[in-house]
């Protein structure tokens, strides 16, 4: 429910940032309910490593729209 809930915020501008909590939320609960259904013993280790997955693509996002951000700023030299 929080995944597709977080599809349906994500649609909509005014709603979008609340978005990224419950799709995080809810892959960390779906994965680590399916983890406990596979037999994992240490399912607990699942909701870490989405956790840092979900950290590190924030990141990588913010970097790539930071980035374009700042080249489309800077002002073109022009070479003598």
């Amino acid at each position: 429910m929080l995944l597709l809930d977080a599809a349906a915020r994500y649609r909509r501008p005014w709603t979008k940032w609340k978005a990224k909590p419950y799709a995080v939320l809810g892959s960390c609960l779906a994965l680590s309910g399916a983890a406990m259904l596979a037999g994992l013993e240490a399912w607990w280790s699942v909701t870490i490593v989405v956790a840092g997955a979900a950290l590190v693509l924030e990141g990588l996002f913010r970097l790539r729209r930071t980035s374009s951000a700042s080249s489309t700023t800077e002002p073109h030299r022009l070479s003598r």
